[in-house]
């Protein structure tokens, strides 16, 4: 069954490219002056909360599941 194995490969696919816009943010924020006025994104937002990048995953993932629009702020 090939089909469980590219089942696998489309999750590691999606942790691989969910973790690189993830550091990104984090490294946004890490840079962020502390007077920015600059309105944050939702995964800005979310990582201020949590900043377990796991938890930002599962909830990209929940996003796009369920078909929030994840593209607006």
């Amino acid at each position: 069954m090939h089909f469980d194995k590219d089942i696998l490969e489309i999750g590691f696919i999606f942790d691989r490219f969910s973790m690189k816009y993830i550091n990104q943010a984090m490294e946004r924020l890490k840079a962020l002056p502390e007077d920015s006025d600059r309105e944050l994104t939702v995964l800005e937002k979310l990582l201020i909360r949590d900043p377990d990048p796991r938890t930002a995953v599962v909830m990209a993932l929940d996003m796009m599941g369920a078909g929030i629009d994840t593209v607006s702020n």
